[in-house]
C-alpha cells in the first residue's frame, strides 16, 4: 500500500524544514514518550450525551492508522464525526506513525517492516493504557499495520477495518515506479524529485471526480512542507523498497475477529478488485464500496464513514457480505450500474466490480 504515494513523499524540493516551525503550524494533538522517543497522538473522547450515543461495550478505544506519506491530519474530520456520535466512554485515538507527520524518525529504528509499525502502535496503546476493546482502522499503508495489529495482539483487538489498503501480492498501478526505486542511483534522486505541483497532482489523483475541491492550497502545503521535514523522505524511501507480502497475508490467515473493507469506487491508486481478494481471502470480511469516493474516500466523506464504522462496531454487518453505497445519502444502491459504470472508467472492462455480485446481501 505504501507504493501508491511514493510519487507524492518526494515531491519537494531537495533540503529540510524547520522542525520546530511544523509543529506550532501543524500540531493536532499532543507528544506522548513512547519508549523514550515523542509521538503525536491525538486522543480523544466521544462527547454524545443523548440516548442514541454510540456506547458499544466491545469497542472502548477507535484507533486510526494513517497511509504512507499521511498524517493524523487526514483523520480530523472523521475524528470530529466519531466524538460527536459517541459517548465519552470511548475514546478516538489517532496517532503519526514513525517518520511521518510531526513523529520523527527514532534515532536506534532499523527495521521497517510492517511488524516495526504494528509493535510501536501497541506501544502507543499501551502508554496511553488502552489494553482491550480496541476497534483499529487503518488507511492504505495504515491497514496492512493494523491487520498485523489484529492479528499479533487478538486480547487488545476485536474488530478491524481497512479502507484503500493493498492485498497482499494484489497488483498496484505503480509498477515501473516499483521497479525504478529499487534500483539505488534512482532511489538517490527521488530524494530531491518534481516540484510542489506535483503534490496536488497527487492528491487530486486520489480523491474523486466530486471532491476536487478538498486539494486546498492549504492541504497541499501541509502534505508538502511535513515531508520535507529532516529524514521523511528517507524514511518513506526505506519503508517503500520493504516487501511485506507475506507478512500481511500471514497475518490476515491469524485473524480472528471481523474485518471491515472500505472503498472508493474513483480509487486510482488501488485497483478496487483488491476488495474482492479481501473477500475471498477471510471469511469474517465484509466490504462497503462508495460511488464517487477515491483513495481518500475517509476525508472526502467523513460522517458517512464515521456512521458505517460505528454500524460495523456495533455488529450489523454480516460476514461476507458487500454493498455498493452512496455516500451522499447514506443509502444502498439498489442498482449496480453506477458503480459497473465508475469503475469501468477508470480500470477498463476486464475490472468490474467485485461488490455488483454480492449486493443483496447486507445486513444482519
Amino acid at each position: 500500500a505504501a507504493r501508491c504515494a511514493l510519487p507524492m513523499a518526494f515531491c519537494g524540493c531537495y533540503g529540510n524544514g524547520d522542525v520546530e516551525e511544523a509543529i506550532q503550524k501543524y500540531q493536532a494533538g499532543e507528544f506522548v514518550h513512547v519508549n523514550g522517543h515523542p509521538t503525536h497522538v491525538v486522543d480523544r473522547r466521544g462527547r454524545n450525551t443523548g440516548p442514541q450515543a454510540f456506547a458499544e461495550p466491545s469497542t472502548q478505544a477507535i484507533v486510526l492508522l494513517h497511509g504512507f506519506a499521511c498524517s493524523v491530519h487526514g483523520w480530523l474530520g472523521l475524528i470530529e464525526a466519531l466524538c460527536e456520535a459517541c459517548s465519552s466512554h470511548v475514546r478516538i485515538v489517532a496517532l503519526d506513525l514513525p517518520g511521518f507527520g510531526l513523529t520523527r524518525t527514532p534515532p536506534t529504528m532499523r527495521d521497517w517492516h510492517v511488524q516495526h509499525f504494528s509493535r510501536f502502535v501497541a506501544d502507543v496503546l499501551a502508554t496511553l493504557g488502552i489494553t482491550k476493546n480496541v476497534l483499529v482502522f487503518g488507511h492504505s499503508f495504515g491497514g496492512s499495520v493494523a491487520l498485523h495489529l489484529a492479528a499479533e495482539h487478538p486480547q487488545l483487538v476485536t474488530r478491524a477495518a481497512v479502507a484503500g489498503t493493498e492485498w497482499p501480492g494484489e497488483e498496484h498501478n505503480w509498477v515501473v515506479l516499483d521497479l525504478l526505486a529499487r534500483i539505488p542511483i534512482v532511489r538517490n534522486l527521488l530524494l530531491c524529485l518534481s516540484p510542489r505541483s506535483e503534490v496536488e497532482g497527487m492528491l487530486r489523483d486520489g480523491l474523486g471526480q466530486k471532491s476536487q475541491q478538498l486539494a486546498t492550497p492549504e492541504v497541499v502545503d501541509r502534505y508538502h512542507e511535513l515531508m520535507l521535514l529532516p529524514g521523511a523522505r528517507r524514511a518513506a524511501l526505506k519503508l517503500y523498497v520493504v516487501d511485506d507480502d507475506a507478512a500481511v497475508q500471514a497475518a490476515v490467515q491469524r485473524l480472528q475477529c471481523p474485518l471491515l473493507t472500505m472503498w472508493g469506487l474513483q480509487d486510482r491508486f488501488i485497483p478496487f478488485i483488491n476488495a474482492q481478494s479481501f473477500l475471498d481471502g477471510y471469511t469474517r470480511a465484509c466490504a462497503l464500496a462508495y460511488l464517487d469516493a477515491g483513495h481518500f474516500l475517509v476525508e472526502e466523506f467523513p460522517a458517512r464513514i464515521a456512521l458505517d464504522l460505528l454500524f460495523f462496531a456495533a455488529g450489523r454487518l454480516a460476514d461476507h457480505s458487500a454493498l455498493i453505497m452512496n455516500p451522499r445519502t447514506g443509502q444502498p444502491e439498489e442498482s449496480a450500474d453506477e458503480a459497473v459504470a465508475q469503475t469501468l472508467a477508470l480500470y477498463g472492462p476486464n475490472k468490474k466490480p467485485c461488490c455488483v455480485r454480492y449486493c443483496c446481501c447486507c445486513f444482519q
